[in-house]
């Protein structure tokens, strides 16, 4: 039991963990590239922010149709 508790307080730990994320959005229009690439990073995020920032970066895409946003974990 106590191996099993342990196993399980290890996981949590690394889950609860801070992590560094990237979204990039880039003009996926299909001729020249009007919209410069853009890069944004987020250093330390717990998962509650990680999920925050994430809905921003793809549901956002800037405000344009063409400009795809995508969002990953560094």
């Amino acid at each position: 039991m106590k191996k099993v508790l342990l196993a399980v307080a290890v996981v949590a730990f690394l889950a609860s963990c801070k992590k560094d994320y990237t979204c990039t959005c880039v003009d996926t229009s299909g001729v020249e590239p009007l919209l410069p690439t853009t890069t944004a990073n987020y250093s330390g995020l717990s998962n509650t922010e990680a999920d925050v920032q994430e809905t921003a970066c793809t549901l956002g895409n800037g405000g344009f149709s063409d400009y795809t946003c995508t969002w990953a974990q560094d």
